[in-house]
């Protein structure tokens, strides 16, 4: 646990805070946001701005997931 939170205490804290933000957050890292954000498709194959609009998109996607349709 020592070397786990030595590790991170290097790491700004506003550098974390881009990780979560779809249009900050680093290229290598996106395919690891979609899986946090719970997306059910990914495609190494998208653009980076589709991947960037997908991810944007999901909170959207996840409020309405699972509802019945009017």
């Amino acid at each position: 646990m020592d070397k786990a939170l030595d590790a991170l205490s290097g790491v700004p804290v506003a550098k974390v805070a881009t990780l979560w933000n779809p249009w900050l957050c680093p290229k290598d890292w996106l395919p690891w946001l979609a899986f946090a954000m719970r997306a059910t498709e990914w495609s190494d194959h998208w653009t980076e701005q589709q991947q960037r609009q997908y991810i944007a998109s999901l909170p959207y996607v996840n409020r309405i997931r699972g509802t019945k349709r009017p």
